[in-house]
């Protein structure tokens, strides 16, 4: 990728941050969203089911004509779809989803990935890939990794624990209701009729809402993101309770820089950065819809992206949206038997399959 392109994927991804301040809404807008997000931190069990869409991606002729493998990778993206979709549970730890993809263009082709997981294994099902030399035998059987292992090589004393999964949700409602709720509600913030937010079928919810950056209040979340914002997330990463979480690699020192940094930035430093900004960027659509079922749980979420990155007269086009639903909230789960028909990584490294 040529350097006029990756500076624009970097302002592009700087717009994307801006969006995360969406995740999870409910009631009065700003208020229902906080409320939501502590009913997350709620959930020992549920099913869930996410689907990322490439609407649209269209790269400027010049980066096409400087290499043309770039052309089959677009035709292969376009309308491409993954999807997972599973249960979980918290106590004791287990999981299992299937991973599908589809591709599309001269190339097309879709696999499935099971993945299988307790306190002690993970288990994932080797698809059959169409690639030259993959091995048939090896199709259809289980990786199993152990646990305990995978752990170590992420530098993990201890696998995760019930308690621990409760510290992640503790620590993701802080970092929602610290950085988010900065953002202010009447300019980011709005209430969708349900009926008119074209929620699947399946999902039923008492309110909509939806969180939306616009070239209009572009400013306004890139100053809030700045002066008020990350200070508040990292206050929230400051906290003690949070240094195991986190891998402890983080240090006081670090933190109190990094705001340092970032109380010297000025108005007019914000100023020149939206100005550089505004003339490669233009956001057709960039937004984060949330439905609330009546138990007060964010059900339905859908984060949309759709925007114009323009350099030296050319333009690209990026469009995707992921859509994740929830079911069963705190209900059993069944799990399927752990597979017998394994392999470990260690047969898998020597071949031995």
């Amino acid at each position: 990728m040529s350097k006029k392109w990756m500076k624009s994927t970097l302002v592009l991804l700087f717009a994307m941050t801006l969006v995360i301040a969406g995740c999870g809404q409910k009631e009065s807008p700003a208020a229902a969203s906080k409320t939501a997000m502590q009913k997350m931190t709620e959930m020992k069990s549920y099913g869930f089911e996410t689907t990322v869409k490439v609407n649209d991606l269209q790269l400027p002729p010049s980066l096409l004509q400087s290499d043309p493998s770039t052309g089959m990778v677009v035709q292969m993206l376009k309308n491409a779809s993954l999807s997972v979709s599973g249960k979980m549970q918290n106590e004791p730890v287990q999981a299992e989803m299937d991973l599908d993809v589809k591709l599309e263009g001269d190339m097309a082709f879709s696999f499935k990935l099971p993945i299988m997981m307790n306190s002690e294994k993970m288990y994932m099902k080797v698809p059959s890939l169409p690639i030259p030399g993959f091995p048939a035998d090896l199709a259809g059987k289980f990786i199993e990794m152990d646990m305990k292992e995978l752990a170590k090589e992420a530098g993990q004393d201890i696998l995760p624990t019930a308690k621990d999964i409760e510290l992640m949700n503790k620590f993701y409602n802080d970092v929602y209701t610290s950085f988010v709720a900065k953002f202010d509600e009447k300019t980011f913030f709005s209430d969708v009729n349900v009926k008119d937010a074209k929620l699947p079928e399946d999902i039923k919810a008492k309110q909509v809402v939806k969180f939306s950056i616009t070239n209009e209040n572009v400013d306004q979340a890139a100053n809030t993101l700045v002066k008020d914002a990350l200070p508040a997330l990292l206050d929230v990463v400051a906290k003690d309770e949070y240094k195991k979480l986190l891998g402890g690699e983080l240090t006081a020192a670090q933190i109190e820089e990094a705001k340092k940094e970032l109380k010297a930035l000025t108005d007019g430093d914000l100023k020149k950065g939206l100005d550089e900004m505004k003339k490669v960027l233009k956001i057709n659509d960039v937004s984060f819809t949330t439905a609330i079922d009546k138990d007060g749980y964010p059900v339905y979420t859908a984060f949309v992206i759709n925007v114009d990155l323009t350099n030296e007269g050319e333009t690209m086009k990026i469009g995707a949206q992921i859509d994740t639903k929830l079911k069963d909230i705190n209900k059993k789960q069944e799990f399927k038997p752990a597979p017998t028909d394994t392999i470990t990584m260690q047969e898998l490294e020597a071949g031995n399959f």
